[in-house]
């Protein structure tokens, strides 16, 4: 059980430094997306292109976390903040 622990997390820790690393570049979202993340969370036009071009990216790398964490997988939140 340990073992399957640890390397949930390792792998966890290698997508996260992929996410971080990654070549972040702004999703294509129509302007009334980016009007609405303006609104709502405050952010300026290029802030929210950058936020969905992360929250592309997570969504791309989810199912490499799912299969390394096997059934530890408890599922996963997008933080902006990190």
């Amino acid at each position: 059980m340990r073992r399957r622990i640890a390397s949930a997390l390792g792998g966890a820790a290698v997508l996260t430094a992929s996410l971080a690393s990654a070549s972040l570049s702004p999703a294509v979202a129509s302007p009334g997306l980016i009007a609405a993340m303006q609104r709502d969370f405050g952010l300026t036009a290029t802030q929210a292109e950058t936020r969905l071009g992360q929250e592309t990216s997570a969504a791309r790398i989810m199912p490499a976390a799912q299969q390394a964490a096997g059934a530890a997988f408890g599922g996963a939140w997008f933080d902006p903040a990190l």
